[in-house]
């Protein structure tokens, strides 16, 4: 899966029971905020006006930047609430992950550069060798968070009642 994929994912709808301030109430009770390090609730987020940004508390002192976060606008659905959702990885991540290819790209060809290696080979090679550390990192932290999605959807089902339609 690309970056830009994996930041756009494909978004889902959920429908509660309950109206959106109820929800909101809801939700503010049962999560906990980002910022706080030890104790604390298992899901951790912001909740706006209209808007939650949910994750799962990680173990104190080890989160993982691939974890998905849940986005979701509430809209008033006649006696309920709808919920325009979609799993996110936050966009700090992106940016860093970019940050640190532009750097080691740029390190690959000082490198290349000073050695007199400026063979088509070496630098493909180089590229690859940045490319596949970078994708070994977004694997390898997909994998620990493989069941954040799951557990989210069944947070907000347990707390407002939030289903698929239909």
């Amino acid at each position: 899966m690309g970056l830009w994929r994996a930041w756009r994912a494909a978004g889902f709808t959920l429908h509660a029971p309950l109206p959106p301030a109820e929800c909101l109430a809801r939700l503010r009770a049962e999560v906990g905020p980002s910022w706080q390090v030890f104790g604390g609730k298992a899901v951790v987020g912001r909740i706006g006006r209209d808007w939650i940004w949910l994750r799962l508390r990680g173990p104190a002192m080890a989160r993982n930047a691939m974890q998905p976060h849940l986005f979701a606008r509430l809209h008033p659905a006649g006696a309920g609430t709808s919920l325009r959702a979609r799993f996110l990885i936050h966009p700090l991540v992106i940016t860093f992950l970019l940050m640190w290819l532009a750097i080691a790209v740029i390190l690959l060809g000082n490198l290349l550069g000073a050695i007199g290696g400026t063979a088509p080979g070496a630098v493909v090679l180089g590229l690859l060798a940045i490319a596949a550390a970078l994708a070994g990192i977004v694997v390898i932290g997909r994998h620990f968070a493989r069941n954040d999605r799951a557990a989210l959807l069944a947070f907000l089902e347990t707390t407002i009642g939030a289903r698929p339609p239909g």
